[in-house]
């Protein structure tokens, strides 16, 4: 049986579009158990603490849901359905000219994705962000700890997602994007 908890990342506060979308959601789909808000100053941290919380309960799954992304209520289910062991939907940074999250290992190194060159049906990858990342809850029995990290990984500086996406190709993990899936990444922007 498949249950989902969703796990909430917040280094702060929780934009009030992200929190319109998780009460859609809790709505919407069948597979949410429960919803968990991790606050804290270091965000590899809150992510380590959800899935510490996660792996004491019975979810099949953990959908982390960052504190500024918003997305349609369908989009858990959607992804549910393509029962990869992890999966995202892909997303932009905020920042412009738009550049994606996702990134794409091309002759031995990472470079990002160009958000207008995405396939348009799930694709592998070697990253993405996981403001908006469905895992199997059985791959964090595979991958030592730390799952999340923000540093220094074989002598390469990454954020906490990139360094858990790399630790699971590590351990034979395919890591997925769905782009069907339309994500948007909240910010303020002075025009």
């Amino acid at each position: 049986m498949i249950k989902v908890c969703v796990g909430v990342i917040t280094g702060d506060f929780i934009r009030a579009k992200t929190v319109q979308t998780l009460i859609s959601l809790a709505k919407a789909s069948q597979y949410v158990g429960k919803i968990i808000i991790q606050q804290g100053p270091y965000i590899h941290l809150n992510r380590d603490t959800v899935v510490s919380i996660v792996q004491k309960g019975d979810s099949s799954h953990l959908f982390f849901v960052d504190n500024d992304v918003c997305f349609s209520p369908e989009t858990l289910d959607r992804l549910v359905a393509r029962n990869k062991d992890i999966i995202a939907a892909p997303y932009n940074r905020r920042t412009l000219p738009p550049e994606s999250m996702v990134k794409m290992m091309v002759d031995g190194e990472i470079v990002s994705g160009n958000i207008s060159e995405l396939p348009k049906e799930p694709f592998k990858c070697y990253a993405l962000g996981t403001g908006c990342m469905l895992i199997k809850m059985e791959v964090f029995e595979k991958i030592k700890r730390p799952w999340f990290f923000y540093g220094r990984y074989d002598e390469e500086e990454m954020g906490e997602d990139i360094w858990f996406c790399k630790k699971a190709h590590e351990a034979g993990y395919d890591v997925w994007a769905d782009p069907t899936c339309q994500i948007g990444h909240l910010g303020e922007y002075i025009f």
